[in-house]
């Protein structure tokens, strides 16, 4: 005879699918990315979420910055671009809005730079869209 339905086993099962789930989809480690289609040059462009990931390109633009001069600090940067340029493992061009702090005075900014060329380009007006992002990388970051 078979066993007795038990309720409580069906909710342990529902509860590992769930945790599968998440853990499999990359939810609860936080690297979830959105993709933004780009058609200048029919690319597709990542956000980068990761924080640790966010920390390094962050670093990077602030190495930029003090290349090209500027006094300050870029910090607390939102959601990163990531725009390939090319073929895969080749370079790449950043960008996002982050806080440019400098004399005291902290203002929302969009940054963009790439990692071969040495782009580098600081915009105090932006339009906060996922296409003027992507646009604006584009027009002054992009190459390689």
């Amino acid at each position: 005879m078979d066993e007795a339905y038990k309720p409580s086993a069906a909710r342990v099962s529902i509860r590992y699918l769930l945790i599968a789930f998440f853990i499999l989809s990359g939810f609860s480690i936080g690297v979830f990315s959105r993709e933004v289609e780009w058609k200048g040059n029919e690319s597709v462009v990542r956000t980068i979420e990761d924080p640790k990931t966010i920390i390094k390109r962050t670093e990077s633009f602030n190495e930029s910055l003090k290349r090209k001069g500027y006094a300050g600090a870029i910090k607390n940067c939102s959601d990163i671009y990531d725009f390939p340029v090319g073929v895969a493992n080749g370079n790449h061009s950043f960008g996002s809005v982050c806080t440019y702090k400098h004399n005291q005075i902290a203002e929302k900014v969009f940054v963009c730079n790439d990692m071969m060329v040495g782009y580098f380009s600081m915009l105090n007006e932006f339009t906060d869209t996922d296409q003027w992002k992507v646009k604006a990388i584009y027009e002054n970051c992009y190459g390689g």
